[in-house]
C-alpha cells in the first residue's frame, strides 16, 4: 500500500511537533519484525512456510501477543554452519513488559 503524498506530510509534521506521536509510532512499527526465514531444503521441497510455522510457534509461545509479527519463508539449497533454519528477528524490548 503506498501511502499519498498528504498523508504522509500529515504524519511528519506531527512526528515534529509531537514528541509523544513520535514515540508511539516508532514503538508501533519496531515492536517485532521476524523476516528472511531459509530452510535448507532439497530440491522439489515445497512446504517452507509449514517449517517456518515452528518459528513463529515459538516465537508466540515466548511472548504472547507481544510476538504477533510478519515473515516470509523461503528454500536454500544450504545454510551456514548446516543449520536447518535461520531466523532473522528486530526486537524492541519495553521496560516493564
Amino acid at each position: 500500500m503506498t501511502l499519498t503524498r498528504d498523508f504522509k506530510e500529515t504524519v511528519v509534521a506531527r512526528v515534529g511537533r509531537d514528541p509523544a506521536f513520535a514515540r508511539e509510532l516508532l514503538d508501533e512499527a519496531t515492536t517485532l519484525l521476524v523476516s528472511g526465514e531459509p530452510e535448507t531444503a532439497a530440491a522439489g521441497f515445497k512446504d517452507h512456510s509449514i517449517v517456518a510455522d515452528g518459528a513463529s510457534d515459538l516465537i508466540g509461545a515466548l511472548f504472547g501477543q507481544r510476538g504477533r509479527h510478519a515473515r516470509s519463508a523461503v528454500g536454500a539449497g544450504s545454510l551456514p554452519g548446516d543449520a536447518a533454519v535461520e531466523v532473522a528477528m528486530v526486537a524492541r524490548l519495553r521496560p516493564g513488559e
